[in-house]
């Protein structure tokens, strides 16, 4: 029996689809994915983190850092010689101040972290706004590789470095990377590395990193993480206040 073209094309199909594996097997909404996110974040029962680890920005020598995560903001505590540099994001607020220098005005956040969306808050609302603020097409979802792991990309195909975009780890539903551009204009594209690592375990990820224009210009790597520690709560309280 002879085979008609069209019925060759299906042929070729039908193996193609099976040699690509359950893994590429089907591709969700974008809002399945969210909500996905969000769900195993409520899964991780813990009400704050302690974070130790070392910080690094362009050429400067690495420095201890310290944070504090909970469900409502994020301290960072970067060590200097002669000083410590703090940050401190509170929903659309972020604070940035050496200690011992006068209080500072907050400035608003107009590009969310995705950690402070995905970690810290962790719903759907604050996700939705991620998206709209860094442009990122919410119609547009495809599969691609990142560091080894399968991620759905939200917003672009895996290859479009040039457009928006969020990626998602399919298997552990936790952000690995966001790319878009900044109000300068340079690309920025965040990383979060190392899931389920022996320093942060499934809490956090083990390596941040931020890159400007495909450069390597801060990361933060964490060597141990505490879980539901004891501290001052007026850390994580506006300055002034």
């Amino acid at each position: 029996m002879r085979l008609s073209r069209t019925h060759l094309l299906w042929l070729l199909v039908g193996v193609v689809s099976l040699g690509a594996g359950n893994a590429f097997a089907f591709v969700l909404p974008t809002d399945a994915i969210l909500s996905s996110v969000a769900k195993r974040r409520a899964q991780l029962v813990f009400k704050s983190l302690a974070l130790h680890g070392r910080y690094k920005s362009g050429d400067e020598p690495e420095r201890d850092v310290y944070e504090v995560v909970t469900r409502k903001a994020r301290r960072r505590e970067i060590k200097t010689n002669d000083s410590t540099i703090v940050e401190l994001v509170r929903g659309s607020s972020r604070w940035l101040y050496r200690s011992g220098e006068p209080q500072p005005k907050p400035e608003r956040i107009t590009l969310p972290h995705l950690l402070d969306v995905f970690l810290v808050s962790g719903n759907d609302q604050d996700a939705e706004k991620l998206l709209r603020a860094w442009d990122i097409d919410t119609k547009t979802v495809s599969l691609g590789r990142f560091e080894k792991r399968i991620a759905y990309v939200i917003g672009a195909k895996p290859w479009e470095t040039d457009k928006p975009q969020l990626w998602v780890d399919k298997e552990l539903m936790a952000p690995l990377r966001l790319m878009g551009k900044d109000a300068k204009g340079r690309r920025i594209e965040i990383r979060t590395l190392g899931y389920e690592s022996a320093q942060t375990n499934e809490w956090y990820p083990q390596r941040v990193e931020l890159l400007e224009d495909g450069k390597l210009v801060e990361s933060v790597s964490y060597h141990r993480v505490e879980l539901d520690p004891e501290f001052d709560p007026a850390l994580l309280e506006a300055p002034g206040r």
